[in-house]
């Protein structure tokens, strides 16, 4: 089971995008200094005040995810965590200072010029195949996955190379709709805990 354990907090004026680009960095630059072939892992952000006058701190914590979680799709992975977080008491969520969720995972990815139509719409297929794993031509990758309030950024890490934070549609595939998803119960259920009402 991962550790649950916390990271170091980001000073910040306002939870922007800006600052939730720098989170996203920040944790995959964590993450990478623990290697490569790990397991998913899900980090739960809230806000908390600072002494500092006009300033607050990201406080990034990873939730706790069993081996059989961490270890199976990233999509699976996301589901079983939804379903846990809908039974768990709200006081252990820690929902009060909520803002987001990121998720790290590695997998393999294919590449096309955008304005080669053909390859593209190979590439397309392979994935939908989920057949990457099998193409001699695959990319290992790292991905850092946020989810903010009207945020969605991502991190990209090819194996032995520097990050990138790289532009992502709202509707970039099935793991952003998972991790999106379970994103929404969090903030449900943080309102209805604001409402009195869980």
């Amino acid at each position: 089971m991962t550790d649950g354990r916390q990271f170091t907090p980001l000073m910040i004026a306002e939870p922007n995008r800006d600052a939730f680009e720098q989170m996203a960095e920040r944790i995959e630059s964590d993450v990478d200094k623990e290697g490569w072939d790990q397991p998913n892992r899900l980090f739960r952000i809230n806000t908390h005040a600072s002494p500092l006058a006009g300033m607050s701190a990201l406080m990034v914590a990873e939730v706790p995810w069993p081996e059989a979680v961490a270890r199976s799709h990233p999509i699976q992975a996301l589901k079983m965590d939804l379903n846990a977080v809908l039974a768990l008491p709200a006081k252990d969520l820690g929902l009060d200072q909520f803002v987001g969720l990121a998720l790290a995972t590695e997998g393999w990815m294919l590449s096309a010029r955008v304005d080669d139509e053909a390859a593209v719409a190979e590439v397309n297929a392979i994935s939908g195949r989920r057949e990457v794993h099998k193409h001699p031509d695959r990319i290992e990758v790292r991905t850092v996955m946020l989810i903010a309030p009207g945020t969605q950024v991502q991190v990209l890490r090819q194996r032995g190379h520097a990050p990138d934070l790289v532009d992502v549609a709202a509707d970039a595939g099935a793991v952003p709709d998972a991790l999106r998803a379970l994103f929404a119960a969090f903030v449900v259920r943080r309102l209805r805990v604001m409402a009195g009402l869980s």
